[in-house]
């Protein structure tokens, strides 16, 4: 009798064992933020959109800021028209900043610059602080009117499983579990 739990006992040890170590890469799987953020920017009157991501609360030195008017990125990657850049720096203000609230890129990357925007302030918080909003905000070239650009925030999605990833998990499960079982009848 003594033997038998003893038997019961490390194939369910075993089996305990197999789904714990089966599991643990969906748990460490790297997946997207809820803390990241997209940002798409798109020129309605030329087409061209640019796109890169940034944490929702970027806090010092990854940003270089000057209290009650703006914050920097330096050195952003992201892309033109679907193509890698980069923007030397992008420069977000609020309504105190002498050009207005918005987003400015540095020309030092050509292929990444749009000018100055101004129109809605996109963040909440101190310069030093700054927590992004998210949403869709229009803005205009630097002293116009226009409303040609449209920038959206929104919050990169979390990763979800492939439909393959699961069935590979099952089967390793089945087979572990296949395993024991031989093992026990023996």
């Amino acid at each position: 009798m003594r033997k038998s739990l003893g038997v019961i006992a490390l194939v369910f040890t075993r089996i305990l064992l197999g789904l714990v170590v089966a599991a643990v890469p969906l748990l460490t799987a790297p997946s997207a933020s809820a803390d990241t953020l997209q940002f798409t920017l798109d020129d309605t009157t030329t087409g061209d959109v640019y796109s890169w991501q940034a944490d929702r609360s970027p806090v010092p030195p990854v940003i270089e800021p000057t209290i009650g008017s703006s914050f920097d990125f330096a050195n952003i990657t992201g892309t033109k028209n679907g193509s890698s850049t980069c923007f030397a720096d992008l420069t977000f203000s609020n309504p105190s900043n002498p050009n207005g609230a918005g987003i400015g890129s540095n020309p030092d990357c050509p292929n990444g610059f749009f000018g100055p925007l101004v129109g809605s302030q996109l963040y909440t918080g101190s310069e030093d602080a700054p927590t992004f909003l998210t949403g869709t905000f229009l803005l205009s070239d630097f002293e116009t009117t226009d409303n040609a650009w449209s920038l959206t925030i929104a919050p990169v999605s979390a990763a979800v499983p492939e439909p393959s990833s699961l069935l590979l998990l099952a089967t390793g499960l089945a087979g572990l579990v296949g395993a024991t079982r031989r093992k026990f009848q023996t």
